[in-house]
């Protein structure tokens, strides 16, 4: 595994486990809206977007963790399988579950992208653990 990647991921888990599986202080029910991310890319160079689209994919499909890339420019990681992201990268999308502040992450029960001016839900991937 390369550093960065290496890094990238030892974060992920330290950021989860410090939130705990449990997530200590809990999460909240909630909806975020925003681009999805592969987190390297975007937290380690601010890339994203259509131009972004073909690494991100890549990334994905390498298991680098995926994000939702809210207004305010703070990114939420998604906690499930990111290979199974990989279509959807550098999409609108609208995402349902619970959200927790602490690790910025949310663990999603309902992915929405925007199609044509209206959401249309599409299948999650399985959960990270």
């Amino acid at each position: 595994m390369k550093p960065l990647v290496r890094i990238t991921v030892l974060m992920l888990v330290a950021g989860i486990t410090a939130g705990g599986l449990g997530f200590a202080g809990g999460g909240k029910e909630g909806t975020l809206e925003g681009e999805i991310v592969d987190t390297r890319c975007y937290l380690n160079m601010e890339k994203h977007g259509s131009e972004h689209r073909k690494c991100a994919v890549a990334c994905a499909k390498d298991g680098i963790p995926s994000g939702i890339l809210v207004g305010d420019g703070k990114v939420y990681t998604l906690l499930v399988a990111s290979s199974g992201l990989a279509e959807y990268q550098a999409e609108e999308a609208r995402v349902t579950g619970t959200i927790f502040e602490k690790s910025s992450s949310v663990s999603p029960k309902k992915l929405e992208l925007k199609k044509n001016g209206k959401w249309v839900e599409v299948p999650l991937p399985d959960a990270m653990m």
